[in-house]
């Protein structure tokens, strides 16, 4: 990813409870090379527990990452195609009630900036699955 690109996969809801319900898993160096190039995220951000930043391999090509979501805790995980962890994490305070939310997937640059790169971003979703709860 370019270094001013984020990829976000995540949960949003329009009402503003609990910070609208967003739980998110971002691609981003945000603008600092050097910077771990991904997070977990239960928001707000702005609360240090909420958020795990790691390192996904540049040499990886692609990635599978998944967001189970109960009343007591958000498990986020981030793997290899063949099923290898890359970083796994479970957030246990802070967690969103649901109510709302629909999962969504946005690709953008931080600030409007055009990519360091001056290449075209691209960004290929091969699946996705959003399952509530019964």
């Amino acid at each position: 990813m370019d270094v001013n690109a984020i990829l976000g996969l995540f949960t949003w809801s329009d009402e503003p409870d609990y910070a609208h319900r967003e739980l998110d898993v971002e691609v981003s160096r945000w603008g600092v090379v050097g910077n771990p190039n991904a997070q977990f995220v239960v928001q707000p951000f702005t609360v240090p527990q909420n958020i795990v930043r790691f390192e996904v391999p540049e040499t990886l090509a692609e990635s599978v990452h998944t967001i189970l979501w109960t009343a007591e805790i958000v498990r986020m995980d981030s793997r290899t195609p063949d099923g290898r962890i890359i970083k796994a994490h479970e957030f246990a305070s802070g967690i969103p009630r649901a109510g709302g939310e629909r999962a969504r997937i946005n690709l953008w640059l931080l600030g409007g900036r055009p990519p360091a790169s001056g290449k075209p971003l691209e960004v290929i979703v091969e699946s996705f699955e959003f399952v509530r709860p019964r």
